[in-house]
């Protein structure tokens, strides 16, 4: 009976596409570098995917990893009870079914992530321990791979992954020996170049130049770019080691440091590396030996695994074929559930312009009423200074009329002192007025007496006037006038 789903099956005619593709594989132990490099070409606008993993405060520019690959990686090596930090080599009798799913999946991802691109570029340090497989890959897609190797003292490797994930040195050292030697069993000469994490921090830009020249693609990157890009950042480094230093302790950090001093020395000499790694692969069947014990528990517990995954291998395929089945009835809701979903989102987008509409309005209304507010308080202010003012002269003017108040009422105290001499003085010029009433009366009386004599005297006069003398002396009366006036 056929062990794989309807999915599967179109997945392998979906890979017989041939897609005429460079790829850019990174390559390198953890900690190591590779990062730096892939962001730098990242730089250089060679793709490495839409959704690339995201930075952390372990690296904190980026780990420049496409999600979805890392993902297939991680899942393939929990698979075989692995995970990225384990040191041991495969074995040779890994499930098919395992291997053939895993190809295929990383294909179709291929054909997905990479349409659209003829260069493009994979980092992920797990590729070193999944080459073998990959290799396969790349011939089923007609991809030619070439591959940049970017290799870091493994002191500092180890220091910064026991500060960042608390692993112990030999295994780290195990891990850095797997990294560096194990995926050159699976490249042709010609296809990678070497560089070490010193010479890409201490000068990135003609180091590159240098890898590209090599790998004879030159062509594919935007030089001016290059030139004036300032990717690279030195003070990110935080692990620091002499070239010889070592402890001594340990046999595999000894045998790490006289391979990595061995290819720091030869760096530009890519035909010596290649070979001087290829020839260490001999090197690790004796250090496996030399670890036999605790890799054969390791092995023990992973047969023992790998036997439960084989015992159950169809009833597994029974419920992926479950699965799949309930995920395209699921998808069928789901596509329903994104219809509805999608209108809910359009209702809620055209709910969302309206409020927003109103928002606004209700802003402009509430700057206007703002600004007629504004412009009552600076009325008022005017106002209120106006007030402020006319209080202040009216206070000046009830201080200047309290002071005339005083002025009046001294006034009014020296008046009254004056009408009282006044009142006395009326009373004297009464009792004066009195008394010369009193002599008036007293003369009109006299004068009526005397007006009374003047009467008799007048009649004495005329009488005299009349007479006989009177006029005989008339003569005698005008001499003595004129006398008088001589």
């Amino acid at each position: 009976m056929n062990q794989y789903s309807i999915r599967d099956i179109l997945t392998d005619v979906f890979v017989l596409t041939k897609m005429n593709k460079l790829a850019l594989i990174v390559l390198g132990m953890h900690r190591s570098g590779t990062s730096m490099l892939s962001g730098l070409l990242n730089e250089l606008d060679l793709y490495l995917g839409d959704q690339l993993l995201e930075a952390s405060k372990d690296n904190i520019k980026g780990y420049f990893e496409n999600k979805a690959i890392v993902l297939e990686n991680d899942s393939f090596l929990i698979s075989l009870g692995l995970d990225w930090s384990n040191s041991l080599k495969f074995s040779n009798n890994i499930p098919g079914y395992l291997i053939d799913s895993y190809k295929q999946k990383i294909k179709q991802l291929i054909q997905t992530e990479f349409k659209d691109t003829d260069v493009f570029v994979i980092k992920d340090p797990r590729l070193c321990r999944l080459l073998f497989l990959w290799v396969d890959i790349f011939n089923d897609l007609n991809i030619e791979p070439k591959y940049l190797n970017i290799i870091r003292n493994p002191i500092e490797v180890t220091q910064s992954i026991k500060t960042r994930d608390g692993i112990q040195p030999d295994l780290s050292y195990l891990s850095w020996l797997n990294h560096v030697v194990e995926p050159l069993q699976f490249i042709e000469q010609g296809k990678i170049c070497f560089t070490t994490y010193e010479r890409m921090l201490n000068s990135s830009n003609t180091e590159l130049v240098r890898l590209f020249t090599e790998l004879n693609i030159t062509n594919i990157y935007n030089s001016e770019k290059l030139k004036n890009s300032n990717f690279v950042d030195n003070s990110l480094k935080h692990q620091n080691s002499l070239k010889n230093r070592h402890s001594g302790n340990s046999y595999l950090e000894r045998v790490s440091l006289e391979i990595y001093n061995t290819i720091e020395d030869n760096i530009e000499n890519t035909e010596f590396v290649y070979n001087f790694l290829r020839s260490k692969n001999e090197l690790f069947d004796q250090i496996y030996y030399y670890y036999d014990g605790v890799v054969k528990e390791i092995q023990r517990n992973k047969s023992e695994y790998l036997n439960i995954i084989e015992t159950n291998k169809s009833e597994y395929l029974n419920i992926i074929e479950t699965l799949e089945k309930n995920l395209s009835e699921n998808y069928k809701e789901i596509k329903k559930l994104v219809e509805t979903i999608t209108l809910q989102e359009s209702e809620y987008n055209r709910v969302y312009a309206e409020l927003n509409q109103r928002i606004e309005n209700e802003v402009k209304t509430i700057m206007l009423q703002e600004k007629n507010y504004n412009q009552s308080i600076n009325e008022l202010e005017k106002h209120l200074q106006n007030h402020i003012k006319i209080i202040k002269e009216l206070e000046n003017q009830v201080e200047a009329f309290n002071t005339s108040n005083v002025q009046k009422d001294d006034t009014i105290n020296r008046l009254t002192n004056d009408l009282n001499n006044m009142a006395n003085q009326k009373l004297i010029i009464e009792n004066q007025l009195l008394n010369l009433n009193t002599e008036n009366h007293t003369l009109h009386e006299e004068i009526k007496i005397l007006k009374g004599k003047l009467a008799n005297q007048d009649d004495n006069l005329d009488k005299i006037t009349s007479s006989i003398s009177w006029k005989v002396t008339k003569p005698l009366r005008e001499i003595k006038k004129k006398i008088k006036k001589k």
